[in-house]
């Protein structure tokens, strides 16, 4: 399994993306609860690669990762500012599952810490900046995969999510490993939405060009998705935005890292889909 259409996508609200294409060598409900999978510590420090697309996968016990529940489309007006904000400004665990058709499992353990030091002040000096740390450890059957974007040789890719905090919620910027992304153009996030409502929210400067005449940027949005009457998966999506001369045109959503959230904005849970040419990762 190769998901090649994702090297370079690595933000995903925590890395998820980095974690999985180190481990796919390409180039994502959980909840905070107990019963959430863990990672096996015997198996901390080891390292496996997945075997190439053309062998023959290996007969797997691990059960069929069951179909999510069938989507509520909600009536109701979701608090969507209050509900982004809540999930990058407060700290939290998330450790989330996936497996795919060969019967592989795939852990994601995600830390998420809020900064709020004045420091990032250089980034917008008119606005009120914070940022949102985010540690992504990944496992595959229980084995760790080294983060191949790391300096240091870490287990954990990582990144910070600037944004205006309060009203309205703007991205400011990202870092990976200490490197700065500017963000070329950023949409306000609405206050509310209803299901089935999504924007873009922001565009980032760098580009990389494919051919010396195609330039591919990264584009982050935001998606209100259903999930029942009383709650709503707020996603946070990732795509590409390809320039052709003066030709524009967004590719389909290669990631999105969604909470679950009840209208006030309150947010209960979390999972991720990882897209490849052949298959969805659903990390729940």
């Amino acid at each position: 399994m190769k998901y090649s259409s994702l090297q370079g996508r690595k933000l995903l609200a925590a890395g998820i993306i980095a974690a999985f294409v180190a481990g796919c060598g390409g180039g994502g409900g959980g909840s905070t609860s107990s019963d959430a999978v863990q990672p096996s510590p015997n198996n901390s420090s080891a390292t496996q690669t997945l075997p190439p697309s053309n062998s023959t996968p290996v007969a797997s016990t691990q059960p069929v990762q069951p179909a999510d529940p069938t989507p509520v489309v909600s009536t109701q007006v979701f608090d969507i500012e209050k509900g982004m904000n809540s999930y990058f400004m407060n700290e939290a665990t998330y450790k989330l599952k996936a497996s795919d058709a060969a019967g592989h499992v795939y852990e994601v353990t995600e830390t998420i810490t809020p900064i709020t030091s004045t420091r990032f002040l250089n980034i917008d000096p008119n606005n009120d900046i914070r940022g949102s740390f985010e540690s992504t450890t990944f496992y595959i059957d229980g084995k760790v995969q080294k983060a191949i974007e790391s300096p240091f040789s870490s287990d954990s890719s990582w990144s910070v999510l600037y944004f205006k905090m309060g009203s309205p919620f703007t991205v400011n910027g990202y870092s990976e490993f200490n490197t700065l992304k500017p963000i070329a153009q950023a949409y306000p996030l609405p206050a509310t939405a209803k299901v089935g409502e999504s924007g873009d929210l922001a565009l980032v400067a760098e580009k990389t060009f494919v051919d010396g005449t195609k330039a591919e940027q990264d584009l982050f949005g935001w998606a209100l998705e259903a999930d029942t009457a009383e709650t709503a998966w707020l996603c946070f999506t990732e795509r590409t935005l390809v320039t052709v001369g003066t030709t524009s045109s967004k590719s389909e959503v290669q990631a999105k890292r969604c909470s679950k959230i009840t209208p006030a904005g309150a947010v209960i849970g979390a999972k991720a889909d990882v897209y490849s040419d052949t298959e969805t990762l659903r990390f729940r």
